[in-house]
């Protein structure tokens, strides 16, 4: 087995969900990544105040850098006792908010990638600090189909990140002011993805609850993270943006 070969079996991935403490989504994930045949440990990462308390999860901005620096100190731990392991971190919805913070608070290059699965986080959130913590890329799926829950209740109680409107999740990321993605060294390394029709073959319509789909995540986000890309079987990825 080659150094390379062992570093990419040796690796972690940290599951992050949304918010209201259901714990359905890290589940659902870790049964999708694992028949995918990604090979790294998985660990879910608890952040929520606790079952259906989602008003609490969404608004609690403390809770949000505690948990999001606990996230972060775990991943410096990991990243100590085993030198030279990939660190992944695959966040959903309200979930994205810690995991960018944590990442935020990381050294250069230190997570291999991150996945962000409807971010209900806000179109213009400042991502260079935690894209600078990333060595390949930072993904975010997101769809204009998202109208309910990241249009509609992001503009009534807020994004994660505190701001009214719609979130990154339904209309994407926007660059800042005079930066050009294809120049930036940093922002080269936001890959964005739109939800398209083919996506519906994973089960996945554009809703909210589609990034959550067992399909989508075997088929879109386990090859981002080492597990099999079923290249002659599964939908082609979307294009990103």
């Amino acid at each position: 087995m080659s150094e390379t070969e062992d570093a990419i079996e040796t690796g972690i991935i940290y599951l992050i969900e949304g918010v209201g403490g259901f714990g359905l989504a890290p589940k659902v994930m870790e049964g999708a990544l694992r028949g995918a045949g990604v090979p790294h440990e998985l660990r879910h990462f608890h952040w929520s105040h606790g079952f259906g308390r989602w008003h609490a999860d969404l608004t609690d901005a403390e809770n949000f850098r505690r948990k999001a620096s606990k996230l972060a100190d775990s991943i410096m731990d990991f990243r100590t006792g085993n030198t030279g392991r990939p660190v992944f971190v695959v966040a959903k919805s309200g979930g994205t908010a810690v995991a960018l913070s944590a990442t935020e608070q990381l050294p250069a290059d230190s997570i291999e990638r991150v996945v962000l699965l409807s971010p209900a986080v806000s179109p213009v959130y400042h991502l260079r600090p935690a894209l600078r913590a990333v060595r390949s890329d930072l993904t975010s799926f997101w769809s204009p189909r998202d109208k309910f829950i990241l249009g509609f209740g992001t503009s009534i109680f807020g994004t994660a990140d505190g701001l009214i409107g719609d979130a990154a999740g339904r209309v994407g990321f926007r660059l800042p002011a005079g930066v050009d993605a294809t120049s930036d060294a940093d922002y080269r390394k936001l890959r964005q993805i739109e939800w398209d029709a083919t996506m519906q073959r994973a089960y996945n319509y554009g809703t909210h609850i589609g990034t959550s789909m067992p399909l989508f995540v075997r088929y879109y986000v386990a090859p981002l993270i080492g597990g099999r890309s079923d290249s002659d079987t599964t939908p082609a990825a979307g294009a990103s943006t």
